[in-house]
């Protein structure tokens, strides 16, 4: 396997990661919002 494709899927997976970790967060904090003003 070619060391640089190897590289960007390892990058390619934790920007995957990252952007799934910040919309949990993101809901997470509009669900808070929510509930406060309720």
């Amino acid at each position: 396997m070619d060391v640089k494709a190897d590289g960007l899927q390892a990058i390619y997976q934790q920007r995957i990661e990252y952007t799934f970790i910040i919309s949990l967060m993101k809901s997470h904090i509009d669900t808070t919002h929510l509930l406060v003003q309720l």
